[in-house]
């Protein structure tokens, strides 16, 4: 699976939709759990479409040009609640739309994703499909769209090699707004296999390897 990791806040999230939908290209079907079998979209971002979405948001991305099947839902749980089944439908991109939280007390922006399946299977037959071209090509389109509206920083963390920990550094793309809010140290984020809490002043404008 493709995956391509950012963070923000519910604005920069707000950007990230406006720029898309701007495009006139994609339906944007709400991941969330369905008690009737009629999954929720919307192509401009209205009111309903924003009452809609999840904070932090959820989306699937469809279009013309890279999905072939309608979408389907899952089996009803217990509780009769159905959620998008992205195997047997679409394919999509998947968009995970961050916003700010708090987690032991502790203000942290959020963690979003842009990502998509490698291979799916045909809703009838369940035989098993590799993605197209077309859909990589649009994922590399929508992340340098997803890049634009991002701040490059870099973070040291600790990593384990050989039963010791060595600092590690990571690569961060961070929406603008949540970088404002990061540099002033009034949020964290949390990083990192060890979800480690750092803040605006443990980040870096350039990498710090020694070439």
């Amino acid at each position: 699976m493709a995956d391509f990791f950012y963070y923000g806040i519910w604005s920069d999230s707000l950007r990230i939709l406006e720029t898309l939908t701007s495009m006139q290209q994609f339906e944007f079907v709400l991941d969330i759990g369905y008690v009737k079998p009629t999954p929720l979209a919307f192509t401009s971002l209205g009111a309903d479409a924003l009452g809609a979405i999840g904070k932090p948001g959820q989306l699937f991305l469809k279009s013309n040009s890279f999905s072939e099947f309608p979408v389907s839902l899952s089996k009803p749980t217990d509780e009769g609640v159905m959620t998008i089944a992205p195997a047997i439908s679409g394919p999509f991109l998947s968009l995970r739309l961050p916003a700010y939280f708090e987690i032991n007390g502790r203000a942290s922006v959020g963690l979003g994703w842009l990502r998509y399946q490698p291979r799916y299977y045909h809703p009838e037959t369940r035989e098993p499909l590799q993605t197209s071209e077309s859909l990589r090509a649009e994922y590399i389109r929508v992340k340098k769209i997803l890049l634009s509206l991002m701040t490059r920083r870099y973070a040291l963390q600790a990593a384990p090699q050989k039963g010791a920990f060595q600092a590690k550094e990571e690569l961060l793309w961070i929406g603008r707004d949540a970088l404002i809010l990061l540099e002033s140290n009034e949020v964290g984020i949390l990083i990192g296999p060890e979800w480690r809490w750092i803040q605006g002043k443990d980040l870096y404008k350039n990498s710090q390897k020694i070439l």
